[in-house]
């Protein structure tokens, strides 16, 4: 349910706060989970260029989430070590999102940081 809220976020050219994400969902769960683990685990599985959906979870004035720089470590990318280094990053994930999912599709642009060395995610992509 949260990655088909975030693909039409992403369709919309828009982002989202966690609030906004999770509206409807029962608010006891939405509660307790830990945010970044579960916007990581929504990254799983897709290939190793296609852009950060959970790049479109931002604070309410639009700047990255705190979790920002674990949500980039656990897809297996290089996390800088500047608050203004991740926020450039989360804001060309969501422009690369917007790429993507756009009706119709435009192009993608390059992802700023490279996937680590030996990580899963990086593996053939």
């Amino acid at each position: 349910m949260l990655q088909r809220t975030l693909v039409l976020v992403a369709q919309r050219g828009g982002t989202v706060t966690w609030e906004q994400l999770v509206e409807g969902v029962a608010a006891e769960s939405s509660a307790t989970v830990d945010r970044g683990q579960t916007l990581a685990a929504l990254e799983r599985g897709i290939a190793s260029g296609d852009p950060l959906l959970s790049a479109l979870v931002t604070m309410p004035d639009g700047s990255p989430v705190p979790y920002a720089r674990d949500i980039l470590r656990a897809v297996g990318l290089a996390v800088p070590d500047t608050d203004k280094a991740v926020g450039i990053i989360w804001k060309s994930e969501q422009q690369r999102a917007h790429a993507a999912y756009a009706l119709p599709r435009r192009p993608v642009s390059p992802r700023l940081v490279p996937m680590v060395r030996g990580s899963v995610r990086g593996q053939g992509g």
